[in-house]
């Protein structure tokens, strides 16, 4: 049934005019009669069907319980991700203490200037230590060390003695 003009036509019912309301009355009785419905049909909300019901439960349970079990695969691959990456980190930090004890144990006469090896076997921080290491590379090969080095070199010996 067309429900808009259902609706129009019960508007029509309201009208000051007679002949406008008996028009719409029976133009609403026609459109009952002619979608093959009754009064009652019209009126009363048709109830659910009790097969429905009972086959929309279990399929919304179903569902429910399909979604729950993928959460907790989700969750449990998901965990053994992070397992491994908590595995991989501490392989990593375990390198790096071994490679910490390695660099900063003392070497006697590395390089053959005296600054350069006391600094090579102080415990500096990750940027001073790479400085040192490449003047001490570039020392080796030249013998050689610019003012900007001797300078670096300096305020590395100050930073440590002021730190002691």
């Amino acid at each position: 049934m067309e429900r808009e003009r259902l609706a129009k036509l019960l508007g029509m019912l309201a009208s000051d005019q007679d002949g406008e309301v008996l028009a719409a009355a029976r133009a609403v009785t026609r459109l009952v009669r002619d979608g093959g419905l009754s009064w009652d049909d019209l009126l009363i909300a048709p109830k659910p069907h009790k097969w429905t019901e009972a086959i929309g439960f279990p399929a919304l349970y179903t569902a429910e319980l399909r979604r729950r079990m993928e959460a907790e695969r989700q969750v449990e691959r998901w965990r053994e991700v992070a397992e491994g990456q908590r595995r991989t980190v501490d392989g990593l930090r375990r390198q790096m203490s071994e490679h910490r004890q390695s660099v900063a144990a003392p070497v006697a006469d590395a390089t053959g200037h005296v600054q350069l090896d006391r600094l090579l076997a102080a415990p500096l921080d990750g940027e001073q230590r790479i400085r040192v290491e490449a003047i001490a590379s570039w020392f080796r090969r030249t013998g050689t060390l610019t003012r900007a080095e001797q300078d670096d070199l300096a305020r590395f010996e100050e930073c440590l003695a002021a730190a002691a």
